[in-house]
């Protein structure tokens, strides 16, 4: 190689070199970079808040009840709120809670899917059975009251029923049921149910056998297993019984066994009437003179005599009592708010870990590429130094031949 290609080659591969260091800086420059995003990505993440589940131990309440010291019972009224009168430093305006609660009548719409009709007394008249929601009902005609002969007019309860027995309300049975005050309620919502529904009804005598009154329905019922009195009118009764057995097809009814069962096909249903309970919450505001022990917790309540307060509260004192008592309301907000706050969190790092990985993966390839350039600038080096070898060699011999 002459001496002007060695220079030449000599020169190139010292542009080339410098080029690569040049590419090794920009490198380590953009590591640097991915380093100081990588940092402030671990800062953020060290900065969240890592949220807690609330303990139901932090979330009490203090509940103020009244209490008839005069009767040695309890009111059923808790202090919601208290606002204090201006001209008495303890005359306060007060929010009293309770929850009433009422027997109301309500109906109930269940399916009935076999029939089982029994011959008595040589056909003089049939017993049926009904399978109601999956629970046999019997109806027996010559047998509905669920009364004995017992004519004492002071009796005044049912006897023993049993259950899944349909009886006939008579005028026996109603004097009964409404003096039995653990049932009077029960029946009134139902009758009041029944006239709400526009369903008319008569009260038979015991000795009439007549199935529906010339003004309206008879009344039946029975006790389910839970000993809840179920009510059906006489029409109801006729579905679940005689119409169910003899009804045509286009009532679903296939005949089956001896003749005496009926399964029923399709789905049909049929009305109950029964009691239950409704519970109400009630707010009353009175003015009251409240006073309090010298911790400043409450500890009595006289409450103005006023006439338009109800007849329980008007005039009346009341010790006032304190209970810590869960507050479900708030620990449940606050759990709700714990979710909330956990699913941001969780979100927050899932999206760092994100860009941390793709900082990662940039890196990588930087730190690839700075290799590739550290073994391009070892044999650069390696050529240089042989291209310099030999512009050493060529000056050597030029003077050696002038010497």
């Amino acid at each position: 190689m002459g001496m002007a290609a060695s220079q030449a080659r000599f020169l190139g591969l010292t542009a080339r070199k410098s080029n690569v260091e040049y590419q090794g800086q920009q490198i380590n420059q953009q590591r640097t970079a991915l380093a100081t995003e990588s940092s402030n990505l671990f800062h953020q993440m060290m900065t969240l808040n890592v949220p807690t589940p609330p303990v139901t131990t932090d979330y009490y309440k203090t509940t103020y009840t009244l209490d008839d010291t005069a009767q040695g019972s309890h009111s059923d009224y808790t202090i919601e709120n208290l606002t204090k009168i201006n001209n008495g430093t303890n005359r306060y305006t007060v929010k009293l809670n309770t929850t009433e609660t009422s027997t109301i009548g309500g109906q109930n719409t269940l399916p009935f899917t076999r029939v089982t009709r029994t011959s008595k007394n040589n056909d003089e008249y049939y017993a049926y059975t009904t399978t109601i929601n999956g629970v046999y009902v019997n109806y027996d005609s010559k047998n509905r009251s669920a009364l004995t002969d017992d004519t004492n007019e002071n009796s005044k309860k049912v006897l023993s029923i049993v259950k899944g027995n349909i009886y006939l309300i008579d005028k026996n049975t109603e004097d009964r049921l409404t003096g039995d005050e653990t049932v009077k309620t029960g029946y009134n919502a139902v009758i009041e149910k029944l006239k709400a529904d526009g369903v008319g009804y008569e009260i038979p005598t015991t000795d009439d056998g007549k199935d529906k009154g010339e003004n309206g329905e008879y009344l039946y019922f029975y006790q389910d297993l839970s000993g809840k009195n179920c009510y059906l009118t006489s029409s109801q009764l006729k579905r679940i019984t005689e119409e169910a057995f003899l009804s045509d097809n286009e009532r679903s009814y296939e005949v089956s066994g001896s003749g005496d069962v009926r399964d029923i096909s399709g789905t049909v249903y049929t009305t109950l009437y029964y009691p239950t309970t409704k519970k109400t919450d009630i707010t009353r505001e009175v003015n009251a003179t409240i006073d309090s022990t010298s911790s400043g917790r409450y500890s009595s309540i006289t409450i103005d005599d006023n006439k338009k307060y109800p007849s329980e509260l008007a005039g009346k004192s009341f010790s006032i009592t304190t209970a810590s008592t869960p507050d479900e309301n708030a620990y449940k907000d606050a759990y709700s708010d714990y979710e909330f706050e956990k699913n941001l969190y969780e979100q927050r790092i899932a999206e760092i870990n994100a860009k941390t990985e793709i900082i990662q993966s940039e890196d990588k390839q930087l730190e690839l590429r700075l290799q590739q350039l550290d073994t391009e600038q070892e044999s650069i080096k390696t050529e240089m130094d042989s291209v310099q070898k030999v512009i050493e060699d060529n000056v050597q011999k030029t003077f050696d031949a002038f010497g």
